[in-house]
């Protein structure tokens, strides 16, 4: 009887591609690199805090539509009504209520107001529910409507490219209000695990860096993005109420503190 050949001996599993790159910087994922220069700059890290102080290294966002898209969306948020502002190109209208701005020029023009200062610094003003009601319909048919989370980040991240605001103390520690729709807006290089570190402990922009282990650039262009969706805290006794209120979710807080070391 001829005895039966042994199974072939199983292929070697494809060995891991590297965890860090060549700077000893946690590997992106690919999908988060896409317009990567764009959005985060290709500014190398500083080794000396005081390097930021380079006015280079350093942008206005009350200079930018970021800036005056921001402060509508607040008040729009705040008085629970549209607001609206004469743009160089025509208005923007700004509703928070729906999350949802409506710009009466073309996507074009848009794009050209993101990486400029602006010459004059519109004023908002809000809408009564009349007025605006009486415009809707118009907006609706020929504006260029988008979602008002969506325009905000990208422009945030447009005009920051990897820079800081003015002022900014890159020490200080900072936190997040609430875990932003990360499903829905542009993914910057590792900004889960950026969320996460804010969401449970909070951390300084540059001690997130070295903790996490990424490239600067990648922080400051996750931080400019909340900061002009109002994520952004320094006051961690709010976030810990907001803990406590979800202590009771096991399961939540373990996916937060696991992405801290995907």
């Amino acid at each position: 009887m001829v005895a039966k050949a042994p199974p072939p001996a199983p292929s070697p599993e494809p060995l891991a591609a590297l965890v860090f790159d060549a700077h000893g910087h946690r590997r992106s994922r690919p999908e988060e690199l896409l317009d990567e220069a764009r959005y985060c700059g290709l500014r190398a890290d500083v080794a000396d805090v005081s390097q930021l102080a380079d006015t280079s290294l350093r942008y206005d966002p009350a200079q930018h539509l970021v800036g005056v898209l921001k402060d509508a969306y607040l008040v729009s948020c705040k008085w629970q009504v549209p607001t609206h502002l004469d743009g160089p190109v025509g208005r923007i209208t700004v509703d928070g209520t729906t999350n949802l701005i409506y710009c009466e020029f073309s996507a074009e023009q848009l794009a050209s107001l993101v990486g400029k200062p602006l010459d004059k610094r519109p004023k908002t003003r809000a809408f009564s529910r009349q007025e605006f009601a009486d415009l809707q319909g118009t907006l609706e048919q020929k504006a260029l409507v988008q979602r008002l989370d969506h325009v905000l980040w990208q422009t945030a991240l447009e005009t920051s490219a990897g820079r800081l605001p003015v002022g900014v103390d890159p020490a200080t520690t900072v936190y997040l209000k609430h875990w932003p729709n990360l499903t829905r807006l542009h993914r910057t290089p590792h900004a889960l695990r950026i969320a996460a570190l804010w969401t449970t402990k909070g951390a300084g922009l540059l001690e997130t860096a070295q903790t996490l282990k990424i490239a600067q650039r990648h922080v400051f262009a996750f931080y400019n993005a909340a900061l002009a969706l109002d994520l952004i805290t320094e006051d961690g006794a709010q976030v810990r109420r907001a803990q406590r209120k979800t202590k009771n979710n096991r399961g939540l807080l373990t996916r937060l503190f696991g992405w801290l070391n995907k």
